[in-house]
């Protein structure tokens, strides 16, 4: 599956075809499955993965072990879909003893003037929804 991962190209605008064969996978993500769809997101920033889509349904399958390397991701590089991830896991209760981290990675990202601008605004958008 990894090598499937690696060879979706980059610079897609819309890749929920490209990753719906995700739909389909039963077992949760091995630790480097989940790796290879992160760096996916990471090079691909505001690209369209669905909302949440295939790529943050099948991560959310190895909740909550995703979490902490999620917010990795975002601090790396933040994506419109690994924002909303961190969104989706604040708004449920299992987040509790992750969300200071979590909440410390949005802040993280509001203060980033090397990225694209509309992902400073949906992070600071995501903590007002805590408040």
């Amino acid at each position: 599956m990894i090598e499937r991962i690696q060879q979706i190209p980059d610079g897609l605008v819309d890749y929920r075809e490209a990753v719906a064969f995700l739909d389909e996978e039963a077992a949760p993500p091995t630790p480097a499955i989940r790796q290879a769809l992160f760096a996916l997101l990471e090079r691909n920033p505001l690209a369209d993965f669905g909302s949440p889509g295939p790529v943050a349904d099948y991560l959310e399958k190895a909740s909550p072990a995703y979490i902490p390397e999620l917010s990795q991701s975002v601090l790396r590089n933040p994506s419109i879909t690994t924002l909303w991830m961190i969104n989706i896991v604040l708004d449920q209760p299992p987040a509790g003893k992750y969300k200071p981290m979590l909440m410390m990675t949005l802040a993280a990202v509001v203060e980033r003037t090397d990225i694209d601008r509309s992902l400073v605004e949906d992070a600071a958008e995501f903590i007002e929804r805590q408040d």
